[in-house]
């Protein structure tokens, strides 16, 4: 009986080149799940076809292809993340600072209301975290049965 699950904590430390090669290739055709804590980057993305990151106690996404292309697409997601939390802060500042200044009017009074009632109803983004001191990333492997059970 072959398992459906195999973890994996830094398989490559202390194997030869000749093991290296062997182990890689077994992976490549393994038809189970596979969790692979590692540090090696090439050996992740000869044997990896997608990622879940995990990080600070909650899995926060699932990206497809190696490890490469995921820190590709992290990169890109949190590029895209950091200028819609701009923008939305800047849009708040100028909210705000028309408050401030038209409240006191009388003929902007209105306005400066409805300004600051829209600041209150507004679904504020978080800031991007960006690269953590100690991301805890975990790479799971999927292939023919497992990948149709997540």
């Amino acid at each position: 009986m072959k398992p459906e699950l195999l973890i994996l904590d830094e398989p490559t430390n202390h194997l030869d080149i000749d093991t290296l090669s062997w182990l890689e290739q077994y992976l490549q055709n393994y038809t189970g799940a596979i969790l692979i804590v590692s540090h090696d980057r090439y050996f992740l993305d000869k044997v990896v076809n997608h990622v879940y990151e995990v990080s600070r106690t909650s899995m926060k996404k699932k990206f497809a292809g190696n490890y490469s292309k995921y820190l590709e697409l992290k990169a890109e997601q949190l590029e895209r993340d950091m200028k819609l939390y701009e923008k939305q802060q800047e849009e708040i500042s100028k909210l705000q600072d028309f408050v401030d200044r038209n409240l006191a009017r009388a003929s902007t009074t209105k306005r400066a209301q409805s300004r600051r009632k829209q600041l209150e109803r507004m679904d504020r983004l978080d800031k991007p975290l960006g690269d953590e001191k100690n991301p805890q990333t975990f790479i799971l492997i999927l292939r023919d049965k497992a990948a149709m059970m997540c």
